[in-house]
C-alpha cells in the first residue's frame, strides 16, 4: 500500500517541475484520466480483501491508512490544479478508510491545533539596529514576513507600561506578545531555520548569544544607556572599552575559532552569526568612549561579521534600512 502511494507520487512529480502551463494542464489531465484512476483501482481492490481482516475492522488507525488519508484529503482540497477534486469519489473502500481516520480523535486534534508559520508577525523596538537587529535579519533573511515597527523613545514611554517587562523589543505572534530578545530570536531562528533542531549545536549558538546579551545586560553597560549626560556617559564607555568589552570580545573569539567552521558555530549560518554581526555593527558605530576599531583584533569575529555583511539578503536589507 504505501509503496503504491510512493509509486503514484513519483508519477506525478515532474508535472509539478513543468513550467509551461499548457504542457502542465496535459499532464495533469493525463494523471486524472489514466495514472491515478489505475493506482486507485489497485489500491481499492487491496482495501477490500485488508477491510475483510479482523485486524482492520477495529478503529485502530494504522499508517498506510493515514497515508491514504492525506492524499485523499489533498484532492478533495484542489491542491493540483487541473486534477477534479472528486476524482477519488467513486471508492468505496477508499472513502471507508477516509471516514475511519477522520473521525480519529488525536486526528481532529491535530487539525485543531495551528500548523505552520504565524499569519501575522509584529516585532516592535526602536529606530536603532540594537537588539533587535538580528531578529529582523532573521526573519528577512528566511523569507518570513512581518511588520517592523520602530517607536521613538517618547513613543515608547507611552506605552512601556503595556509592555511585558516594560522592555522592549516585543514581537507579537497573532497577537500574542512575546518578550525578551533572546527567546524571540530563538523564536525567529527556529521559524526561518537558522536555529538548528540538534540540541548540541543549538547549544553552540546559545553559547554565543547569551554571552552577548550578558554584556548588554551587565550593570556597567545599562548603566551607560540610562545615563543623560554626555561626558560622564563617555566616560563610562571608555571604562568599558577597556574591560568588559575586550573581555567579552575575548571570550567570543576563542569560542568561534574552537567551532573550526566557516560560520560561528560551524558550517552554516545560524543567528549565532546574526547577533555577533550586530554586536560588530554597534560596537563600529563610532559611539563616543568605543573605538571604532575596538574589534579589529578580532579575527575570527570579523570574518563572521564580512560573511553577514555580504549576505546577498542582508545587503538587501541594508540597502533599504540604511
Amino acid at each position: 500500500m504505501l509503496h503504491a502511494l510512493c509509486e503514484m507520487a513519483e508519477q506525478m512529480f515532474p508535472s509539478f517541475q513543468e513550467k509551461d502551463e499548457d504542457k502542465k494542464k496535459a499532464m495533469r489531465e493525463e494523471l486524472a484520466k489514466i495514472t491515478i484512476p489505475h493506482y486507485a483501482a489497485c489500491i481499492e481492490a487491496r482495501l477490500e480483501k485488508m477491510h475483510k481482516l479482523p485486524t482492520f475492522q477495529s478503529d485502530v488507525v494504522y499508517v498506510h491508512e493515514i497515508a491514504l488519508f492525506t492524499w485523499m484529503k489533498a484532492f478533495k482540497e484542489g491542491f493540483m490544479d487541473h486534477i477534479p477534486t472528486t476524482i477519488l469519489d467513486g471508492y468505496k473502500f477508499h472513502n471507508i478508510t477516509f471516514d475511519k481516520v477522520a473521525a480519529n480523535q488525536k486526528v481532529k486534534e491535530w487539525y485543531s491545533l495551528p500548523h505552520g508559520p504565524p499569519t501575522k508577525l509584529k516585532l516592535t523596538y526602536f529606530p536603532v539596529a540594537g537588539r533587535a537587529e538580528p531578529i529582523r535579519l532573521a526573519f528577512f533573511i528566511g523569507g518570513i514576513d512581518f511588520e517592523d515597527v520602530r517607536l521613538s523613545f517618547d513613543e515608547y514611554e507611552k506605552v512601556k507600561s503595556e509592555l511585558p517587562f516594560n522592555q522592549l523589543p516585543v514581537l507579537e505572534v497573532d497577537g500574542e506578545p512575546v518578550s525578551q530578545s533572546l527567546a524571540i530570536l530563538r523564536y525567529a531562528g527556529s521559524l526561518t531555520g537558522l536555529y538548528p533542531t540538534d540540541l548540541l549545536a543549538a547549544s553552540h549558538v546559545d553559547e554565543i548569544f547569551v554571552l552577548i546579551d550578558e554584556m548588554f545586560n551587565n550593570p556597567e553597560w545599562r548603566a551607560t544607556v540610562r545615563e543623560r549626560s554626555p561626558d560622564k556617559q563617555q566616560m563610562m564607555r571608555k571604562n568599558l572599552s577597556n574591560d568588559l568589552i575586550p573581555k567579552t570580545l575575548d571570550f567570543l573569539e576563542k569560542r568561534v575559532d574552537a567551532f573550526k567552521g566557516q560560520y560561528a558555530t560551524g558550517s552554516a549560518l545560524t543567528v549565532a552569526d546574526l547577533a555577533l554581526y550586530a554586536l560588530i555593527l554597534l560596537l563600529k558605530a563610532g559611539k563616543p568612549g568605543i573605538p571604532t576599531n575596538i574589534s579589529d583584533p578580532y579575527k575570527n569575529l570579523l570574518r563572521v561579521f564580512d560573511q553577514v555583511k555580504k549576505h546577498p539578503k542582508v545587503i538587501e536589507w541594508n540597502a533599504t534600512h540604511a
